[in-house]
């Protein structure tokens, strides 16, 4: 299964949210979902099984996960430029932690 990138801020965003996890498994989870390691490349520098990385990242995603009510997630295939714009105000919207932000995309004529 993989694992869904982010990106630094996203990362540190979550922090909070972590508890009482370990610092190494933090850092673990960090290795991989944000500097882009494999799951087989952290097992190997940190002299671990791959289904141990696994479980850390299992449950680094299950502590990180407080979504705000109301929100849904929307898995779909959109042109690129369209996907860009949806992930500027997914971004805003994370950093906002709301949905009373108002959100206005210009329409483009063909």
């Amino acid at each position: 299964m993989a694992h869904a990138r982010m990106t630094q801020a996203e990362f540190d965003a979550l922090r909070p949210n972590l508890g009482r996890m370990a610092l190494d498994s933090i850092d673990i989870a960090r290795l991989v979902l944000v500097e882009g390691l494999t799951q087989a490349e952290v097992a190997t520098t940190h002299n671990m099984s791959r289904q141990r990385v696994f479980g850390i990242l299992e449950r680094f995603q299950k502590a990180a996960q407080t979504i705000p009510a109301g929100w849904r997630k929307v898995d779909l295939w959109l042109p690129s430029n369209i996907a860009d714009q949806v992930e500027v105000i997914s971004l805003h919207l994370r950093e906002k932690n709301t949905l009373d932000y108002s959100v206005i995309l210009k329409k483009t004529q063909s």
